[in-house]
């Protein structure tokens, strides 16, 4: 089956330059190019148009505020570093996972909500050796049927910038750590969990300074 060569290079070879691109409520994945007066729509048109192989550069993600009916997922980036959002803006979205993905950063007030999605089963999930930095507040709200508020495992690690974590309504644990990941939290917070405010199994561990969570 014949490829398209010019696509599978340009991905093969990585990041060239730090990037900026930019999405909005009201732009286009179809029209739009990722440039400010251009921006694409979803979360997703923009991680996709980011190779693989990050060459140590930035690529930053500078999200309009507004609410993003997506579950944002970050797979397989290596070398560099993603950051999504910029700072002083609140973003919602329906859910993130990161997976294989060695430098992330949430950078702006992010909303997790998931009130029907059972995939991975949490609002924030993380796996198998993923890195990621919260820098501004994270809240994720769940239904009661859900499962996890945060999920992290298989070696992955999960650190605060001095900034409050809040989860609420899980239906099982709000924080979850196990199969050797780690979380650093510098101020846990959250209410109507009806299982476990936090847990840590099989290796896994959670360390935080603050913690008010029920």
């Amino acid at each position: 089956t014949p490829i398209n060569k010019e696509l599978f290079d340009s991905k093969a070879d990585g990041l060239k330059e730090s990037v900026t691109i930019y999405v909005s409520t009201s732009g286009s994945d179809t029209s739009g190019n990722g440039s400010s007066s251009a921006p694409y729509k979803t979360i997703k048109k923009a991680v996709d148009s980011i190779p693989k192989v990050l060459n140590g550069f930035h690529a930053q993600i500078d999200i309009a505020a507004g609410t993003y009916n997506e579950r944002v997922t970050i797979d397989s980036f290596v070398g560099g570093r993603i950051t999504l959002g910029v700072a002083g803006r609140s973003v919602t979205v329906r859910g993130v996972s990161i997976m294989s993905s060695n430098s992330v950063r949430l950078a702006i007030p992010f909303i997790v909500y998931s009130a029907s999605y059972s995939g991975d089963g949490a609002g924030l999930y993380m796996s198998y050796g993923s890195n990621l930095q919260i820098i501004n507040e994270l809240t994720v709200n769940m239904g009661s049927s859900q499962n996890y508020g945060i999920a992290i495992e298989h070696g992955s690690v999960l650190t605060t910038n001095n900034v409050p974590v809040t989860v609420n309504n899980c239906g099982r644990a709000a924080v979850m750590s196990t199969y050797g990941a780690t979380m650093v939290l510098s101020n846990i917070q959250g209410t109507g969990n009806t299982n476990f405010g936090l847990a840590a199994t099989l290796g896994g561990m959670i360390a935080y300074q603050v913690k008010s969570i029920t």
